[in-house]
């Protein structure tokens, strides 16, 4: 006893003649990196309007106030066919010209607010500075798109991609109150296949939502016992490759929470099927990854998130959407 009380008198003596022990640091440098554009633009079979995010990228200790102070505004932003003719020339879309917009309170770390941002957003969260109205829905399935951003001091951002087919789906049905999870939660579930084509890679991601005579859309979250399906990092929707229903019909079975009582006559339920490029599968998978791990926090290993941006960074991604109203399994 008298032993281990000694050393640990010496123990604390060493420790009391360092100066400073506990406050001893590092300066490391912040790592090197390379500026350039970073561009966000999902281009739908049906859209009528596009949206785009440009902006420039940001070291890992950059202390950065003003959010808006990364968008990139001065850069011409077009989408070119396999022939290299421009189909699309964006605009540059001021805040105040949209409904969408977050604001943002930059504090000083002591609990006072010392600034406020406001930048436009899109439907889905994306933060947008280019726009296109476009005189018809975009189409293009099957042909080959060019995405080109064009910047005065950091050149020129490229990315290609093809418009995959319309999703073949049968007849989705919904079943109200089909079951209770262990919580005793009361879930609906909801069926139909893909009919899948074969000879191709294939990816889907699937979303639903439910409307009442408001006309409002009340997305739910989907659920699966399913492996096969993977989540995305929209949280309502789930994502699925076809390696093991290659050229068949493959059923899907999803449950949901009503967010709106299922017992009324006026509710309806849809299913959206996309079939998304395999950049947008790949970029949808990591990014919920790193979400997740951004999440959890400390001591887990940051993830990569999947980036098809040459000489730049980002997603330039296609989807063609089917959208079917499920009829009700009574």
């Amino acid at each position: 006893m008298n032993k281990i009380f000694f050393t640990g008198m010496i123990f604390l003596v060493l420790l009391s003649s360092c100066e400073d022990f506990f406050q001893t640091y590092m300066q490391v440098p912040p790592p090197p990196y390379k500026k350039g554009i970073v561009v966000n633009l999902y281009v739908t079979d049906d859209d009528t309007v596009l949206y785009a995010s440009v902006s420039q990228n940001v070291g890992s200790l950059e202390d950065i106030k003003n959010v808006r102070d990364l968008l990139l505004c001065d850069a011409t932003v077009q989408i070119l066919d396999e022939e290299g003719n421009v189909v699309v020339e964006m605009d540059t879309l001021e805040v105040d010209t949209t409904v969408y917009y977050d604001t943002i309170y930059i504090g000083n770390g002591n609990g006072e607010i010392t600034d406020t941002v406001v930048y436009p957003r899109d439907v889905s969260g994306r933060m947008i500075n280019y726009q296109a109205h476009l005189p018809s829905p975009f189409g293009g399935h099957g042909e080959k798109f060019t995405l080109k951003v064009i910047h005065p001091e950091y050149g020129t951002a490229s990315a290609s991609q093809t418009m995959p087919s319309k999703p073949v789906i049968t007849q989705p049905v919904y079943k109200a109150s089909a079951g209770h999870d262990d919580y005793g939660g009361n879930f609906s579930t909801l069926r139909f296949d893909i009919v899948d084509p074969g000879g191709e890679e294939n990816f889907y991601q699937v979303r639903a939502w439910q409307t009442d005579n408001t006309g409002r859309q009340y997305f739910f979250g989907v659920d699966t016992d399913d492996p096969l399906f993977q989540p995305s990092y929209d949280y309502n929707a789930l994502l699925v490759e076809d390696k093991t229903f290659d050229g068949d019909s493959y059923t899907v079975q999803l449950k949901f929470y009503n967010y709106v009582d299922d017992s009324r006559n006026d509710v309806k339920v849809f299913v959206e099927v996309q079939s998304v490029s395999k950049d947008f599968y790949l970029y949808a998978r990591t990014l919920e990854k790193a979400l997740e791990a951004e999440d959890i926090g400390f001591f887990v290993e940051p993830v990569q998130v999947y980036n098809n941006i040459e000489n730049g960074y980002g997603i330039f991604a296609m989807k063609a959407c089917t959208v079917a109203l499920a009829s009700k399994e009574e």
